[in-house]
This record gives structure tokens, sequence and C-alpha cells, in this order.
């Protein structure tokens, strides 16, 4: 297993529904706590809030002011929160500006 603790929260951020229970499901079932927020501005209060996850997943269009990389960005980063990004939209240039984030 990796060197995630399973007592440690995981953070989903997708504004499908469908997604965000899913994702939940299945990390649950492995054991894993999680949180879901359903747009930028949720996840914003929650890490405000002092929430820290230990892993965030995002989804790259949250349909929303702000995108998933930028809200890694703006609200991630400086908490230093480790990242993995999907999404069901491919814009080459939102995936190259994804992929420049692995270093920061």
């Amino acid at each position: 297993m990796s060197g995630l603790l399973k007592q440690e929260l995981i953070l989903i951020v997708d504004d499908d529904p469908v997604i965000l229970m899913a994702l939940q499901g299945l990390l649950g079932s492995w054991g894993y706590s999680t949180a879901a927020c359903s747009d930028a501005a949720d996840t914003e209060k929650l890490i405000k809030g002092g929430v820290l996850p230990r892993l965030a997943i995002l989804d790259i269009d949250l349909g929303d002011r702000l995108n998933g990389v930028e809200l890694s960005k703006r609200v991630m980063a400086p908490v230093e929160v480790p990242v993995i990004f999907h999404s069901s939209h491919f814009e080459p240039a939102t995936c190259d500006e994804a992929r420049g984030l692995q270093n920061t």
C-alpha cells in the first residue's frame, strides 16, 4: 500500500455529484476517510477552516469561476497538499498547465 495512512483524509472536488459519490464510495470501501466539495468556493472554505487533507483529487473542469488547476495553485499549493487531477474533458492547454504544476 502507498504511504497514505488510511485514517488520513482524502479531499474529492468535482461538480458532478455522481462522480463525487462514486469516488467517495470507492475510497471508503478501501478504508479511507473522505471529504467532498462540489465547487472551488466550498473547497476554499474547507481549507481555510483548518481541514488539511493528505491528498486532493480535483476535477479539472469544475464549471466554476476557478478550474481545478487554478484551485490547486490558489488553495492546495500554499498548504502543500498533493493533487491528482481527473477530468472527462480534454483541453490540451489545461492539461499542459496541470502538468506544469508537478514540481511546484
